[in-house]
C-alpha cells in the first residue's frame, strides 16, 4: 500500500519538479537573482584589457616607424667629424740625425642632402605604407580572434553551469527513485536487482557529476585567461558552500552569474550575403593584398639600384697643428655628386630577380587567402544552419522522452503491465543525453554565429556596436611619422 502511494506521489510531484528543473536548465530559462555579467560586458572588458590584443597594438606601432624611417631618407643629414693624429719622422742628413713629431687635428661639420635616388626613396615609402596596412589588418584579425575566444569562453561557462545543474537534477531523480523502490522492496513489490540497478545508476551519475564539476572549474579559468578576471560567482551563505555539489544535489552551490543573451546578433539572411562579405574587407585578405602591394614597391626599389644617384654635400671646418698656431686654417666647400652604376658584380640583378619572385609569391597568396576566407565563411554558415536544426530536434526529442518517462513511471505502479526498471533507467539515460545535447547545441549556436561573423570580417567592436571607444590604429602613425627626435612611445 505504501509502495503504491509512494509511486503515485513521487511520479506526480517530486519527479515532475526535478525533470522540469532539468528542462529549464537545458533551455537556458533559469534566472539568477544576482546581477548577471552580460556577454556584452565581457567583450568590452576583453577588448580593453586583453594582453594579446595590447601586444598586437604595440606591434602595429612598431611597424608605424617604418613610415617615419622611409620619410627620413629625404631629409638631410648633419654630422660633426673630427680627427686628431700624431705623426713622427726620423732621418739622417750627412752626419746629422733628426727626429720630428707632429700633432695634427681637424674639425668639420658635414651636411648631405639626397637629390635623386633612382626612385628608391619613393618605393621604400610606398612599401612602408603597405606594411602598415598589413599590420593594421593583423590587428583586426587579432581582435577577431580575441573576441571570439571571449565569446567561446563565455558560452562554455554558461553551458557547463547548466550541465552541472542537469546532472545534479539527474542525481536527485535517482535518489527519489531509490527511495521509492526501497519502499516498494520493503513491501515485496520490488526486487534486490531493481534496487541495485538504481544504486549503480546513482553512483555513475555522481561520477559524471564530479567530472562536469571539474570541467566547470576549468571553464572559469579559461574565461579568466581571456577576459582578465573570473566571472562573478555567487557563494551560498550556508555550510553547503563547502559540500561537493555532487553530494548535495538539492542544496545551493557556487555558481557564476553569466547568462547568454536572449537574442544573439542577427545572422546574414542568405549564403550569397556571406560569400559577398567574404570577398570584401576581411582582415586575412586585406593583409595579403597589402603584402602584395609592398612586394611591388620592393621590386621598384631593387630596380632603383640600376639608376643614377645624385646628392649635395656641404662642409665647413678647421684644421691645424698643435705646436704651430700659424698652420691653422679654415675651409668650406659645397659639392654635387652623381653616381652612375655600370657594373656591380651582378648582385643588383640577383636582388631584382628575388624581389620579383617575392612579388609573385605575394600575388599567389592573395588567391590562397581568398579561397580560405570563402571556405571558412561558407563552412560557418552551414554549421550554424545545421546546429539550429539539430537544436530544434533535440528540444522536441527531450520533451517526447520526458513524456515517455513519466508515462512509464506511472505504469510501473501497475504490476499487471510488467514494466521493467531497465526500461525506466534507459529512458532516464536517453533523456539525460538529449538534455546534454541540447545544451551543447545552445553553446555551439553562439560560437558558430560569432565564427561566421569572424569569417566575414565583422567580429569587431564597431560592427557589434559595443559600448567602448574603438582603438584608432592611425592615431600613432599621425603622431610618429613626422617626428625626427625623441624616444617616447605611447603610454609614456
Amino acid at each position: 500500500m505504501s509502495g503504491g502511494n509512494g509511486a503515485t506521489g513521487f511520479g506526480c510531484g517530486f519527479l515532475r519538479r526535478i525533470l522540469a528543473f532539468g528542462i529549464a536548465s537545458a533551455m537556458g530559462l533559469l534566472t539568477i537573482s544576482a546581477h548577471a555579467e552580460s556577454l556584452e560586458e565581457a567583450l568590452v572588458k576583453t577588448y580593453q584589457t586583453n594582453p594579446d590584443l595590447a601586444a598586437e597594438r604595440a606591434a602595429l606601432r612598431a611597424t608605424d616607424e617604418q613610415v617615419s624611417k622611409a620619410r627620413s631618407s629625404w631629409w638631410p643629414s648633419l654630422n660633426a667629424e673630427g680627427r686628431y693624429g700624431v705623426s713622427t719622422e726620423s732621418g739622417k742628413s750627412g752626419s746629422t740625425h733628426f727626429d720630428s713629431r707632429r700633432l695634427d687635428w681637424s674639425a668639420d661639420l658635414v651636411a648631405n642632402q639626397p637629390l635623386y635616388t633612382g626612385g628608391r626613396n619613393g618605393a621604400e615609402r610606398r612599401a612602408a605604407d603597405a606594411h602598415v596596412i598589413a599590420a593594421q589588418a593583423r590587428l583586426r584579425a587579432k581582435e577577431q580572434r580575441v573576441l571570439f575566444d571571449a565569446t567561446s569562453a563565455y558560452a562554455s561557462v554558461v553551458r557547463n553551469e547548466a550541465v552541472l545543474d542537469v546532472v545534479r537534477a539527474d542525481i536527485a531523480l535517482l535518489q527519489g527513485l531509490l527511495k521509492d523502490f526501497t519502499d516498494r522492496h520493503d513491501v515485496g513489490k520490488a526486487t534486490d536487482t531493481d534496487v541495485d540497478q538504481i544504486l549503480a545508476a546513482l553512483e555513475s551519475s555522481r561520477a559524471q557529476c564530479l567530472a562536469h564539476h571539474a570541467s566547470l572549474q576549468n571553464s572559469w579559468r579559461a574565461y579568466e585567461q581571456v577576459v582578465g578576471e573570473l566571472p562573478l560567482i555567487a557563494t551560498p551563505e550556508a555550510e553547503t558552500s563547502r559540500v561537493s555539489p555532487c553530494i548535495d544535489a538539492i542544496g545551493e552551490r557556487r555558481r557564476s552569474q553569466l547568462k547568454m543573451p536572449e537574442r544573439l546578433p542577427q545572422a546574414p539572411a542568405t549564403l550569397d550575403d556571406v560569400e559577398a562579405a567574404a570577398r570584401g574587407s576581411v582582415p586575412e585578405l586585406d593583409e595579403a593584398r597589402a603584402n602584395e602591394a609592398a612586394s611591388r614597391s620592393e621590386v621598384a626599389a631593387a630596380y632603383a639600384e640600376l639608376l643614377p644617384h645624385a646628392g649635395l654635400s656641404a662642409s665647413v671646418g678647421t684644421s691645424g697643428q698643435q705646436y704651430d698656431p700659424q698652420s691653422t686654417s679654415r675651409d668650406a666647400a659645397v659639392s654635387a655628386t652623381i653616381k652612375i652604376p655600370l657594373f656591380n658584380n651582378g648582385s643588383e640583378w640577383s636582388e631584382i630577380r628575388a624581389a620579383r619572385e617575392r612579388a609573385n609569391q605575394a600575388r599567389l597568396k592573395i588567391t590562397s587567402a581568398q579561397r580560405q576566407v570563402t571556405r571558412a565563411a561558407v563552412d560557418a554558415w552551414y554549421e550554424l544552419v545545421s546546429i539550429r536544426a539539430v537544436r530544434a530536434v533535440n528540444k522536441a526529442q527531450a520533451q517526447t522522452i520526458l513524456r515517455a518517462f513519466e508515462g512509464l513511471r506511472a505504469e510501473m505502479a501497475d504490476p499487471k503491465l510488467h514494466r521493467s526498471i531497465n526500461d525506466l533507467l534507459g529512458l532516464r539515460l536517453a533523456y539525460l543525453g538529449t538534455q546534454l545535447a541540447l545544451l551543447d547545441s545552445n553553446r555551439d549556436e553562439a560560437t558558430s554565429l560569432f565564427r561566421l561573423f569572424s569569417a566575414m570580417g565583422h567580429l569587431n567592436v564597431t560592427d557589434l556596436k559595443l559600448p567602448v571607444e574603438a582603438y584608432d590604429p592611425t592615431e600613432n602613425l599621425k603622431v610618429q611619422s613626422g617626428r625626427r627626435f625623441g624616444d617616447t612611445i605611447q603610454g609614456e
